[in-house]
């Protein structure tokens, strides 16, 4: 990325790969306080393809990042039975193998009833991605909840749940992912990961 430079309106952020020029503005509400740093794309070819459009914003304020979670949803359906569903979610050290595209390797660290808390390796837009993981079983709801405690995308939730429908299990996905800073740039793959791994998750249910 290049340095900020100004091009007469301000400064800007022009990205030598991304291409996209960005207006900076800073605030504090009071001597001493937080700065509030507001970032509001502007113009670049680079914008469709990041899913940005002119004057969207990334509010930034005290000393780190902090734009919006990123929220995904999905509803894939199954020919498995709401019980081998479960089953295949409480196994989460076989994930590498139905999603080898983005998850390369998965370590159980704890396991306690319903709840497990798990190590995950993962690759997206050529960078390694590390996170600890907690998975909990609502059984009475049928759902599962996923919590990022730590690592990349810290503080992201996901959650499956698993409804019995005639033909099989319909699954409800819902994801609130923490991108971090340059969540402008990663939420398009983001989604295709996101997109492709629900797919992934049916077709391997479908096989069982």
């Amino acid at each position: 990325m290049t340095p900020l430079v100004d091009h007469g309106g301000g400064p800007a952020l022009s990205g030598c790969c991304v291409d996209i020029v960005f207006g900076i503005a800073l605030s504090s509400a009071k001597p001493g306080g937080a700065v509030q740093c507001q970032i509001i794309m502007l113009d670049g070819p680079a914008s469709k393809s990041v899913g940005l459009r002119p004057r969207d914003e990334i509010i930034y304020h005290g000393s780190r990042f902090a734009p919006m979670p990123t929220k995904f949803e999905a509803t894939k359906q199954t020919k498995a039975s709401v019980s081998k569903a479960m089953d295949y979610f409480m196994h989460p050290e076989n994930i590498p193998k139905v999603h080898p595209g983005f998850v390369k390797e998965v370590k159980v660290l704890s396991s306690e009833g319903d709840t497990m808390t798990i190590e995950q390796h993962a690759e997206m837009m050529g960078r390694k991605l590390r996170s600890v993981n907690k998975l909990f079983l609502r059984r009475d709801q049928n759902m599962f909840e996923i919590d990022t405690l730590e690592g990349d995308g810290h503080g992201s939730k996901i959650t499956i749940g698993l409804k019995e429908i005639p033909t099989g299990t319909e699954l409800h996905y819902v994801a609130n992912m923490e991108l971090g800073p340059l969540s402008f740039v990663a939420k398009g793959p983001a989604k295709s990961t996101f997109e492709k791994t629900t797919e992934e998750d049916a077709k391997a249910l479908d096989s069982m």
